[in-house]
């Protein structure tokens, strides 16, 4: 267990760049042999319709001191 008083932690955000657009922007954008293939490998994904420059996530790491 690490003992959060003792821990360095760094969190990185993870904005949307344009090659994100290609799977990740709206549905008008994607191609549509892209939009085939998420379809078929990821039948319930609803990871689409994000601009560039918006926050899709976040990198953290912790390293103990």
């Amino acid at each position: 267990e690490i003992d959060v008083n003792q821990v360095y932690r760094y969190l990185k955000a993870l904005p949307v760049q344009p090659l994100c657009l290609t799977c990740h922007g709206s549905t008008s954008d994607i191609p549509a042999d892209v939009q085939a293939t998420l379809k078929t490998l990821y039948p319930d994904d609803k990871a689409t319709g994000y601009v560039a420059g918006q926050i899709r996530g976040a990198i953290t790491i912790k390293k103990p001191l």
